[in-house]
């Protein structure tokens, strides 16, 4: 019971604290309607100019990279090498198309991997498919000798020849070799 009261206490104050008059602010205005109602009101302050890095969304802003990322044009197969706004490389690869436009941020990037092979490679080729986690579904050299992943699915690779069930990107051995030692994981990677 005295949580009641309390609670109705409090409830009492605050809207009486709510209608009295702040300091520093014009005082309220009160007018009785006609039927009855009474009406407070406080006049509308005046627009001020917001600066635009204090707001914080709703608004586009300019996704300028800073750092070394990866730019890729699907439309012509470019793939460029970037510092800041500095193109460092300019290079080309194979298969960019396939890949969703967005922007990824560099997952793992890995020397020698091995690819881990799906069943449509071996039913492809009229092979018997091995069971799950296999030791015959890695493969040495699919991937090259030097691969990014942009997700758990999408290799930038240098194997020998581009399969669509590999996927991804494949470039240049010597390119990629270059994009490997300059991009750190967690880098963007835009793909346009």
């Amino acid at each position: 019971m005295n949580t009641l009261r309390t609670a109705w206490a409090m409830f009492f104050v605050l809207a009486l604290g709510a209608c009295a008059p702040h300091p520093g602010i014009a005082p309220a205005k009160s007018a009785l309607m006609k039927d009855g109602v009474i009406v407070i009101a406080r006049s509308v302050p005046p627009v001020s100019e917001v600066a635009p890095e204090s707001v914080l969304a709703f608004l586009p802003v300019s996704a300028a990279h800073t750092g070394v990322w990866l730019s890729i044009q699907s439309a012509t197969g470019n793939i460029a090498l970037m510092d800041g706004e500095t193109m460092i490389n300019a290079m080309q690869g194979e298969g960019i198309q396939k890949i969703k436009p967005t922007t990824y941020h560099l997952l793992h990037k890995q020397r020698n991997a091995l690819w881990y092979a799906p069943d449509s490679y071996f039913e492809q080729r009229h092979l018997a498919v091995p069971a799950k986690g296999d030791r015959q579904r890695f493969r040495r050299g699919a991937l090259g000798d030097f691969v990014l992943y942009i997700d758990k699915d999408t290799p930038i690779h240098s194997g020998p020849i581009w399969l669509d069930e590999i996927g991804g990107v494949r470039m240049s051995e010597e390119d990629l070799s270059r994009i490997y030692y300059r991009l750190p994981v967690g880098a963007p990677i835009e793909v346009k």
